[in-house]
């Protein structure tokens, strides 16, 4: 409404300079003083041509009352309900993801197959963040380095000197840290299902070892 009634004014203003310049090449020209030129003020002419006041106020009041039914017709914030309305209930009453509201241990400890639990290991590896520019691959990039105690690898002290002769500089003898790495393959997830077998191969075949350097001693000391 508020476009066509716009229209309707400017076309008003354009018939009004078209009536006031007709039959003479200028606008609104004195006959009495033909070498003067005499214009109507451009004010003048499009005050003429505006609709009444009343008409204006009552387009308005329109379009006011639209936009309220317009709002009204929209839900109300009230209304509305999360789809993620649970992960906010759970952040204001402090639960975790398990439903507690405080922290509980495992009630069961994971162990490898040679007997090391898996909470006593730790891995270790390269991130380049930015400077990783693939499918160029970093020197090293998918290496990881398993590091774990020797206190928490259940063997005798015999277990122990054979493992020592296996892994070598492996071990560190200052801190007693056994540290083993692998790069061979293209994935970090590979590198260290590999390393973590090492480990376990490591230590059984130390085992074994051990007691086949007993069983050959106690042949030893039983010989007449």
């Amino acid at each position: 409404m508020t476009v066509t009634r716009i229209s309707s004014v400017s076309r008003g203003v354009l018939q009004s300079l078209h009536r006031s310049g007709a039959g003479s090449s200028t606008i609104g020209r004195s006959a009495s003083h033909p070498s003067s030129m005499v214009y109507r003020p451009l004010q003048s002419i499009i005050t003429d041509n505006l609709p009444p006041t009343s008409l204006i106020r009552c387009h308005a009041s329109t379009a006011t009352s639209n936009n309220s039914n317009n709002s009204n017709k929209t839900p109300s914030s009230s209304s509305y309900v999360s789809p993620f309305q649970d992960i906010f209930d759970n952040i204001k009453q402090g639960k975790t993801s398990l439903g507690t509201t405080h922290f509980q241990m495992p009630s069961e400890r994971k162990y490898l197959k040679c007997g090391i639990p898996e909470n006593a290991l730790r891995f270790k590896t390269t991130a380049f963040g930015r400077l990783l520019e693939a499918p160029f691959i970093r020197p090293n990039e998918h290496r990881i380095i398993l590091q774990v105690h020797v206190r928490h690898i259940p063997l005798t002290e015999t277990e122990r000197l054979v493992l020592r002769e296996i892994v070598g500089q492996r071990l560190n003898e200052e801190t007693g840290v056994l540290q083993l790495s692998s790069s061979q393959f293209g994935s970090r997830i590979e590198n260290k299902r590999h390393v973590v077998s090492m480990l376990e191969r490591a230590v059984e075949r130390a085992k074994v070892l051990a007691a086949r350097v007993e069983a050959e001693v106690e042949q030893l000391e039983h010989q007449p």
